[in-house]
């Protein structure tokens, strides 16, 4: 059997590649990706986000995951800045600016740095918040993610959730029981389908929608994840109200059992962004290839026609004297004419005043034209 160091030198071979090939052509998204993997394979934690449009009560359900309201809930789209959650024996908070500056706030305070209201477009230039929880005790390898929502109308707030996709573990894809499955959570379960194989789709507010509906809605959802994404796994119910207790013990079930199964959990996405990686990159490849291959052709094309209208040129050149030749021959005739029609006008003129001229002449012409022909006055 092969140790754990053997298999991760072919690994770390195959990446290299694959970032080669990323900074070759300036593929972004493979780069990203790459870094993830890597990420990985440094941090044994899972990195469970939770992901939906805004207002879809990503905020609320991990409020209750975690026992305390700590994350802001607004009426209006609130979360502008990703809200990373971990265990931590005394309930704290971290705020990272993209300057690289940290400082400990309240966590009760996160209002004033992850709201729109109080950081509009992230002013603030807050890279992410930390909070220590002790009700994530039960959890103590998986970190939770809120992220802004990916339809929000502020964009910045969206890019930064479309960031964190290539570092999903575990996808979390929160649904409102008000708006079930648009066509925005369609495409974000297949975005997230290329990072990770592990998703879970919840329907939250499902206390909003009559009882006898429910199940109906639910099964709704399922068809139309799977015919719109393929996606093929559970699909929860969900709801913060006090009477919906034992939805909530679902969802804390479902994540009793990432943790119990880390290591396996971990192993299949390694698998599986890896996969995906190396199929992305031949078919990076293969469009490269084939856009090369079509230039080359292009080239041998132009050189075809360049050699074909070179061998035609003498051929070229024979039909053009002969459409040349008669127009040359008439331009010819009409210039023979003129010239005769000019020199008869002439010779009449010089028959004319010769003899006024010779009468003026004074010793020899002949001589004095050899002997200087420029000063000769004729005067």
């Amino acid at each position: 059997m092969s140790t754990p160091g053997e298999r991760q030198a072919p690994l770390d071979d195959r990446l290299g590649v694959i970032e080669h090939v990323a900074h070759r052509f300036g593929l972004t998204d493979l780069s990203n990706r790459v870094a993830a993997v890597g990420t990985q394979t440094s941090d044994s934690r899972l990195a469970v986000v939770v992901l939906g449009a805004f207002k879809a009560g990503k905020s609320s359900l991990l409020n209750s995951i975690i026992g305390d309201d700590v994350l802001p809930v607004r009426a209006i789209p609130s979360t502008c800045v990703p809200t990373v959650l971990q265990f931590g024996e005394h309930l704290s908070a971290t705020v990272r600016s993209t300057s690289g500056a940290v400082s400990s706030v309240s966590p009760w305070a996160l209002a004033d740095f992850v709201t729109e209201g109080a950081n509009p477009d992230n002013i603030k230039g807050i890279e992410r918040v930390e909070v220590n929880a002790p009700g994530l005790a039960a959890f103590p390898n998986l970190v939770f993610v809120d992220t802004p929502g990916l339809s929000s109308v502020h964009e910045t707030s969206a890019a930064l959730s479309t960031r964190w996709l290539p570092r999903v573990a575990v996808a979390v894809v929160v649904v409102s029981a008000v708006q079930p499955l648009s066509a925005a959570d369609r495409d974000l379960l297949q975005q997230v389908a290329v990072h990770t194989p592990h998703v879970l789709v919840v329907v939250s507010k499902i206390d909003l929608v009559a009882e006898p509906e429910r199940a109906d809605l639910c099964a709704y959802v399922r068809r139309e994840a799977q015919a719109g994404a393929g996606y093929t796994g559970p699909v929860l119910a969900y709801s913060t109200a006090p009477p919906y207790g034992h939805l909530r013990a679902r969802l804390r079930a479902q994540l009793a059992r990432l943790q119990a199964h880390e290591r396996e959990v971990a192993a299949a996405l390694l698998a599986h962004r890896t996969e995906r990686l190396v199929q992305d990159t031949r078919t990076y490849l293969a469009l490269a290839i084939a856009a090369a291959e079509a230039d080359a052709e292009s080239a041998t094309r132009l050189r075809t026609a360049l050699a074909a209208e070179r061998a035609r040129l003498p051929a070229t050149r024979t039909q053009a004297h002969r459409l040349v030749r008669p127009a040359a021959q008439q331009l010819q005739a009409v210039l023979v004419d003129q010239l005769q029609t000019e020199l008869a006008t002439l010779s009449a003129e010089v028959l004319c005043r010769l003899p006024d001229q010779a009468r003026l002449w004074r010793g020899s012409c002949r001589r004095r034209v050899e002997t200087d022909p420029l000063t000769t006055d004729w005067g």
